[in-house]
């Protein structure tokens, strides 16, 4: 429903850097998709770009790609590229790069770290959660009367390529405890991570603490402004 009407979007969705410059957009994409006859477009915005040092948020270009899709006349659905982005955290400001110890990654079987940050570090969730939080609240103020924006993803094809699971120390004494109650209730199950799940432990285990982390971020947005959000499901 957009303006209390049913809406059915033909959307098209543009490559992952695209909306990182409005000249490009400007002179590549948007006379590209005029031919197209779309009435949604699919765009990223950026944890990067919009929190490029710690609490301190700039939304130009989110503010300038608004502009051009009233200038285009269609609707965005925006996708959140903050922690995770095809299984790797490669979209995340350079303060949480750069702090490993704060915002540690996944480790291999080996133990060797990964480019992805775990869903089970807390502070990373916390820190993604509260940039998206401030995201939905600007969205409020600067789209909540035209709602240019119509929907969110909120990241984009999470997991882990390269490893089973997390086998960092956080996460294998997480392993070895007992499954969440509501985890229990619904499969019948009991005991620690490989009791309960015996050969799909591990992709339970981080399927869980993704959509975990997932729902904390997607949680403290929608308390701003209730826009629809939803993940993508990368079946791999």
């Amino acid at each position: 429903m957009v303006d209390d009407k049913p809406y059915r979007i033909y959307g098209g969705e543009i490559h992952n850097s695209s909306s990182s410059s409005l000249a490009y957009m400007d002179a590549v994409v948007w006379p590209a998709l005029r031919g197209m006859h779309l009435n949604t477009v699919v765009a990223p915005v950026f944890w990067e770009t919009i929190e490029p040092e710690k609490g301190l948020f700039d939304f130009t270009l989110l503010d300038g790609l608004l502009a051009q899709a009233r200038r285009e006349q269609v609707r965005l659905v925006l996708l959140w590229f903050g922690l995770w982005k095809n299984a790797t955290s490669a979209y995340v400001p350079e303060w949480v790069q750069r702090d490993t110890k704060t915002y540690y990654r996944v480790k291999d079987q080996d133990g060797r770290p990964m480019m992805t940050i775990s869903p089970l570090c807390r502070d990373a969730v916390k820190a993604d959660a509260a940039a998206f939080r401030m995201l939905m609240r600007h969205l409020k103020e600067a789209d909540g009367e035209e709602q240019t924006v119509i929907m969110l993803q909120v990241e984009n094809e999470i997991g882990v390529l390269g490893a089973a699971r997390d086998f960092g120390d956080a996460a294998d004494d997480a392993y070895q405890k007992k499954i969440p109650t509501v985890l229990q209730n619904a499969y019948g199950v009991s005991g620690s991570w490989p009791e309960a799940f015996k050969k799909d432990a591990d992709e339970y285990f981080m399927g869980y603490h993704f959509a975990a982390a997932i729902e904390q971020i997607a949680a403290a947005g929608h308390a701003e402004y209730p826009l629809p959000l939803y993940v993508n499901a990368w079946l791999e």
